[in-house]
């Protein structure tokens, strides 16, 4: 009996060692109970820890279903002793899943990220033309139709430059037209000022001498007289007198003969100074820098009238106690800057007068922008840029010939 109880328990003991070599197998879980449901022995004698998260096993046991254990009797000379219970053991299955799902889900987010960097520098690569091409149109909105764009390796954008510079091309000459028949047609208006300068001088103003000298002829006889003739003559005298002032002032309006004796830097000094004579209130001073008598008649004549017209507007709407002119020609510029600046009121009329018309007609027929700035308290600004005709340093800085 003792060799028969002897003999179970060491076959017990080889059922046990065999149990602890099963240790390497992972995926089932074998255990050896007694006969009372008691563990003796198994190939996994701790529960396994699991590398993946709680949710990941949540996951897998959610698609898979439990395999039921599978539990035989021992049978040792006749005996029972107990029973191995066989299960499956999911856990180094879901770690293999988890590890190579890790894996590639790594490799799947580099990818993504890669890719989406690739796409991102391909756009704005491919979309970086597009600020050239807003550039332009932004010029060529200011009036700059002198403004290229070049050659782009996109196709499409590359159509797109060759049309935008076919239009600014055809707009450029198209100005050029514009201005040179408004720069003809500021010369025959000149020059049909001088025409009725001439014939008011001449004609009205021979009439005017010869009325004058009557009617002081008449004072004359007329006091000698006593007559009741003397004071039509001095009103005579005195109306004549008013008339030769006032053709004086409008040949000085149609035609400043001081622009073609002085030239225009002193006709400006002049223009001011007469200004100022009639406006003592006013502080006004000239500034001007390069020299200006060496401009064409048609620019003078354009600088002269906004000068003249802006210090008219000043006189009537801006109750203004300082005004400063400044005209600059500079040698690396080949434009006249023209800024007339007072101190007054800084709301003008909502609807621009013939004299504003008349400076941005002159400014824009001579290719140039008139720039009008009101102050947010007091003050406003008028501000003139004409380029000068046969230099082209100042078309290449209202330029840009190409938006790099």
């Amino acid at each position: 009996m003792l060799k028969s109880g002897a003999a179970a328990g060491s076959k017990t003991a080889a059922v046990e060692n065999l149990l602890i070599d099963l240790r390497s197998v992972r995926h089932l879980d074998i255990r050896l109970l007694d006969a009372n449901g008691k563990l003796l022995a198994g190939n996994h004698v701790e529960a396994p820890v699991s590398s993946a998260p709680a949710w990941f096993v949540a996951l897998v046991d959610l698609f898979s279903a439990p395999a039921p254990a599978l539990a035989r009797d021992v049978l040792l000379d006749g005996h029972t002793p107990g029973s191995i219970v066989l299960a499956a053991d999911p856990s180094s299955e879901t770690d293999e899943i988890w590890r190579t799902f890790r894996t590639l889900g790594g490799l799947a987010a580099i990818l993504f990220l890669a890719l989406n960097g690739l796409v991102y520098w391909l756009l704005v690569h491919s979309l970086a033309p597009l600020d050239k091409v807003l550039a332009a149109f932004a010029e060529l909105q200011k009036g700059n139709y002198k403004i290229r764009l070049p050659k782009f390796r996109l196709a499409e954008l590359a159509r797109m430059s060759t049309l935008f510079n076919e239009m600014a091309a055809t707009m450029e000459q198209a100005r050029a037209a514009q201005c040179g028949l408004t720069r003809k047609l500021m010369l025959a208006q000149e020059e049909e000022r001088r025409n009725l300068a001439r014939e008011l001088h001449d004609e009205l103003g021979q009439c005017q001498a010869a009325i004058h000298a009557e009617a002081c002829f008449i004072v004359k006889r007329a006091e000698q007289e006593r007559g009741s003739v003397l004071e039509s003559a001095r009103a005579i005298v005195a109306v004549t007198a008013d008339m030769q002032k006032l053709t004086r002032s409008m040949l000085a309006r149609l035609r400043p003969s001081a622009l073609s004796e002085l030239g225009l830097e002193d006709s400006l000094r002049e223009l001011v100074s007469a200004w100022a004579a009639r406006q003592q209130q006013v502080a006004c001073t000239l500034d001007v820098e390069g020299g200006l008598d060496d401009l064409d008649e048609p620019l003078q004549l354009a600088v002269y009238r906004i000068v003249q017209e802006a210090l008219t507007n000043i006189s009537r709407h801006s109750d203004a106690d300082c005004v400063k002119i400044a005209v600059q020609r500079k040698s690396t510029d080949a434009r006249i800057h023209l800024q007339i600046a007072d101190n007054g009121k800084s709301e003008r009329p909502p609807q621009p007068g013939l004299g504003l018309l008349g400076m941005q007609e002159r400014v824009s027929g001579l290719g140039g922008y008139l720039e009008l700035i009101a102050e947010s308290e007091r003050g406003f600004k008028v501000i003139a840029v004409l380029p000068i005709p046969g230099d082209s340093a100042g078309n290449r800085e209202l330029a840009v010939a190409a938006v790099a």
